[in-house]
C-alpha cells in the first residue's frame, strides 16, 4: 500500500495492455528491421528540415509531445537517403508531404508512445534517461518502444517496401 502511495504520488504510470500492441502481434514483425527504417526515415525527415529551406518554420514539437507541421520554401537535393527510403520522393512537393506524414503518423500513436518514441529516436536519449524521466522498467519500455515502432511504420506504409528496403 505503501508503495503504491509512492508510486502516485511521484507520478508513476499506469500502463493498460490495450493501449499497446499485443506481444504477439509485434512479433509477427522484423522489429529490428523497422526500427532501422524508422532510424533512417528520421533522417530523412532531419536532412529534408534542413535542406527544404527555412529552419524556422516546419516540424514542432509542443509540451504534450504533438507534431506540428508547417509548410517551407526551398530546393530539396538528390539524398542518398531519400532515395533509398522512397524513390519518388523527388521533387519539393513531394518532400513536403513526406514531412506532413511523419507528423500525422507520430501524432497518431497514444501519448505514453509519442513520448518513447521522440526520446528514443529524436533526441537519442538513453534508455537508463527515459527508463528514469517515465518511471518505467526497461520491460516496459521495450514494450512501449516495439508497439510505437511497428505502428509508426504500418502508418507511413513501411510494410509495403520493407523487403525491397533490407
Amino acid at each position: 500500500m505503501c508503495f503504491l502511495l509512492f508510486f502516485c504520488m511521484e507520478g508513476g504510470i499506469k500502463l493498460k495492455n490495450n493501449d499497446y500492441l499485443k506481444q504477439y502481434i509485434v512479433e509477427q514483425f522484423d522489429y529490428i528491421s523497422y526500427k532501422k527504417l524508422v532510424e533512417i526515415f528520421i533522417n530523412l525527415i532531419e536532412t529534408l528540415q534542413i535542406t527544404i529551406g527555412d529552419y524556422e518554420t516546419g516540424i514542432s514539437i509542443t509540451p504534450n509531445y504533438e507534431l506540428n507541421y508547417s509548410s517551407y520554401s526551398g530546393k530539396l537535393p538528390n539524398s542518398k537517403i531519400e532515395s533509398f527510403i522512397i524513390r519518388d520522393y523527388n521533387n519539393e512537393c513531394k518532400a513536403k508531404a513526406c514531412i506532413k506524414k511523419f507528423t500525422i503518423a507520430f501524432n497518431k500513436l497514444n501519448d505514453m508512445e509519442k513520448k518513447i518514441f521522440y526520446n528514443t529516436f529524436i533526441d537519442k536519449s538513453k534508455d537508463e534517461f527515459i527508463i528514469s524521466k517515465f518511471n518505467l522498467c526497461s520491460k516496459e519500455l521495450n514494450k512501449i518502444r516495439k508497439s510505437a515502432v511497428i505502428k509508426f511504420s504500418l502508418y507511413l506504409g513501411f510494410d509495403k517496401i520493407i523487403n525491397q528496403v533490407f
